[in-house]
């Protein structure tokens, strides 16, 4: 089981362009291909996507340098995340993060 940034959110994409110096060099987003390419290899495997909306606040306070400001819509909106995710799966390649289970 491991955390995991996607790669299909052109917005999160141009912030990781911007920000380089918050990975290391050899990082990259996966894609919802890899995570296949990677399931094959295994009996079973699933992959639950989480931050949607709820990144708005962070991409917010990283631009304003305003750490914490907007806490409590960013609360608000992963309930919204979550909501939505259960409701329409496929806007789930959009997210910032997987959470990849592989079982042998």
């Amino acid at each position: 089981m491991f955390l995991e940034p996607l790669i299909h959110n052109p917005i999160l994409e141009g912030y990781r362009r911007l920000t380089p110096h918050l990975r290391s060099p050899t990082e990259r987003a996966l894609s919802m291909a890899d995570i296949a390419w990677m399931g094959s290899y295994f009996r079973r495997y699933s992959h639950r996507e989480f931050i949607l909306l709820s990144i708005l606040p962070v991409l917010g306070a990283a631009l304003n340098g305003r750490q914490g400001a907007l806490d409590g819509w960013r609360q608000r909106l992963q309930r919204l995340d979550r909501a939505l995710l259960d409701a329409v799966p496929f806007v789930g390649r959009y997210c910032w993060e997987t959470v990849i289970v592989l079982e042998r």
